[in-house]
């Protein structure tokens, strides 16, 4: 039987959950024949390793030492070998190797792509330009502080200074939302998950209030231009 080794990186967004944590770990334990063993590196710089599915599961996830990748591996001398990892801290998302005879390779590679592909979002990709929340939030804010510095100097014009103000305000409150929405990777473990959730919940109501906006606005435009057709225009 030939062997082969197949290694793949993904750069889309994904949702580490114990949906997920359970499935790899059936999948690589059944087509490997030997239990994977699960390592974490934390926010706080402490890297922990020989855990179970179980223990990854009960695992707290607090902010203060938050997960920031999760390997998922056999031992390296077994056949097959398998290693995946989801990552926020690499430049890739999720990786994979695996080595062994070709017709386990080629199964378990297409498993775990499944596994890896199933229910992302249609934004998932958003997760390679990062530089997008950052400029809005950032950039756009100080410009906003210089403007108002510029104009404040230069007329020393109270009521510009107050809308320059209001106007700096209004951006930052936007930078802030945007921060607060934008797609991220999520290990959806422990407090992890009240933190997907919230996330999630920002989301959908700034879509819900988008579209309402967008869909009064249709409707107060048609029914001025009724009403300014009939009433108004003899």
């Amino acid at each position: 039987m030939p062997t082969s080794e197949k290694v793949r990186t993904f750069n889309h967004l994904f949702t580490f959950d114990e949906r997920l944590v359970r499935r790899l770990d059936d999948e690589i334990a059944s087509r490997s024949g030997s239990t994977p063993h699960i390592s974490l590196a934390l926010s706080d710089g402490t890297e922990l390793s020989e855990l179970s599915a179980a223990q990854l599961i009960s695992f707290p996830n607090l902010r203060s030492r938050r997960i920031l990748e999760v390997t998922i591996a056999t031992e390296y001398s077994s056949s097959p070998y398998a290693r995946i990892s989801f990552s926020t801290r690499n430049n890739f998302a999720i990786k994979y190797t695996i080595r062994g005879d070709d017709d386990i390779v080629l199964l378990l590679s297409k498993s775990i792509e499944d596994l890896i592909n199933h229910g992302y979002p249609w934004y998932s990709y958003l997760r390679c330009m990062p530089f997008v929340h950052r400029f809005i939030a950032w950039f756009a804010l100080v410009i906003c502080a210089v403007i108002i510095s510029v104009f404040a100097s230069i007329f020393h014009n109270f009521l510009l200074l107050i809308l320059s103000t209001l106007v700096f305000s209004i951006t930052w409150l936007f930078g802030i939302i945007v921060k607060t929405i934008f797609p991220f990777d999520a290990f959806a473990i422990g407090d992890g998950v009240d933190r997907h959730k919230k996330s999630r919940q920002w989301t959908s109501r700034l879509g819900t209030f988008v579209l309402i906006v967008v869909v009064a606005g249709i409707c107060v435009n048609l029914a001025s231009s009724y009403i300014y057709s009939r009433v108004v225009t003899p």
